[in-house]
């Protein structure tokens, strides 16, 4: 039962992948948005910090570091930038917050399926994972 939720997982992520690459593709192409690249750096700091503290010698720490190191540096570098390719709700097409809503209610149903399994495997409804 676990291996047949995580297959259903993976292929809805491949997915969504899929349909995020048709969309970028069809909406056309726009320049870096360095302001959101500078807050995934910031994100990604400190649960890389967290991740290296609560596994001592893992690498996912050091690599999630790595990438917010890198993040937040280009973000930074181009902080003259952050206006000029920021793209907020009300300069957006009716068609774009429409497709960004769906995008948002579909991510968060998987963090709701995600949390349900999270909970389900707590309880031993899967037994031993």
């Amino acid at each position: 039962m676990v291996e047949l939720i995580i297959w259903v997982v993976l292929v809805l992520l491949i997915l969504l992948g899929v349909v995020a690459v048709f969309i970028a593709k069809k909406s056309g192409k726009r320049s870096t948005d360095y302001y959101n690249l500078f807050l995934m750096g910031i994100i990604w700091l400190p649960f890389g910090v967290i991740m290296s503290i609560i596994n001592e010698n893992d690498v996912v720490g050091f690599i999630f570091i790595t990438i917010g190191l890198i993040y937040t540096v280009v973000g930074l570098s181009h902080k003259k930038d952050w206006k000029k390719n920021g793209l907020t709700w009300s300069k957006m097409s009716a068609k774009e917050r429409n497709s960004k809503i769906v995008v948002l209610i579909f991510l968060s149903v998987l963090v709701l399926i995600g949390f349900l399994f999270l909970y389900l495997v707590k309880i031993g409804v899967f037994g031993a994972v």
